[in-house]
């Protein structure tokens, strides 16, 4: 059967170019929605990996820092200088590499302790000092845990001095600095212990901390902790090329039972 040369002209006839245009005008819309909301969701999703980053870091940190508040004051043998909160002292700032001199000097701006005075609230400190007797030899000078010989005590992440500093250095870094032993002194693992401002003396516990400071309280017998932690790393947030850190700030009342 012949198709009538109407219907032939019309079946030859193809797509204009208005029409093409269009096509692709409606094609480029519809794709620039998706990746749209593929990005979008994509930086929610990191900034939400970030937050639960900052919050993990900062909940393990206050962890850390609390328990080992826990351990101070251990007083078996009733030292004076132990009782009514004297076991803890508070500084503005702590610097190991620059310490020089017995514990209570030579620190940066020392502040002054509670004292046991009743109804008196200490200042705020960056760094918290705690004293404790765990040998029970009526003195605070002891390094009492071990070590596999030839490593060093002060690579050990426990709490076993009598004397330590929990500070929070430049590099967001919460540390414990370890006054025990002595210079010199033999050391339970082997070796000699470094000179006093060394930084082998210091033992990181916890990081991406970027503040960090204590209150006590001498009425109630308690440290507050205050801790703010980073995220580990920056995530796009308001538009694609602008990267920040997400924080998560945590506070921590710790008990003090061992008097």
């Amino acid at each position: 059967m012949k198709l009538p040369n109407k219907l032939i002209k019309c079946s030859r006839e193809g797509f204009s170019l208005l029409e093409l245009v269009l096509v692709l005008l409606i094609l480029a819309i519809i794709m620039t929605s998706v990746f749209s909301t593929f990005a979008t969701g994509q930086k929610t999703f990191d900034a939400e990996l970030a937050n639960a980053q900052a919050q993990e870091n900062a909940r393990y940190a206050i962890d850390r820092i609390s328990e080992i508040v826990q351990t101070s004051g251990n007083n078996p043998q009733n030292i004076v200088a132990l009782n009514n909160l004297n076991f803890i002292r508070l500084y503005d700032s702590f610097n190991p590499t620059t310490f020089t001199g017995s514990p209570t000097t030579g620190v940066t701006i020392p502040v002054t302790p509670c004292g046991g005075t009743t109804g008196v609230t200490c200042p705020t400190g960056k760094a918290l000092q705690l004293f404790s007797d765990f040998d029970g030899d009526a003195s605070t000078t002891t390094e009492v845990g071990s070590t596999t010989a030839g490593t060093t005590i002060f690579s050990a992440n426990v709490i076993t001095s009598e004397n330590v500093v929990i500070y929070l250095d430049a590099n967001g870094l919460v540390n414990l600095y370890n006054f025990n032993p002595a210079q010199g002194q033999s050391m339970p693992g082997g070796g000699t212990a470094p000179a006093q401002g060394s930084a082998a003396r210091s033992i990181p516990i916890a990081e991406f901390v970027t503040d960090l400071k204590f209150d006590i309280d001498s009425v109630q017998n308690q440290v507050t902790i205050s801790l703010t932690a980073r995220s580990n790393r920056a995530v796009a947030i308001e538009t694609v090329y602008e990267k920040r850190f997400r924080y998560a700030s945590l506070v921590s009342v710790v008990k003090l039972r061992n008097r």
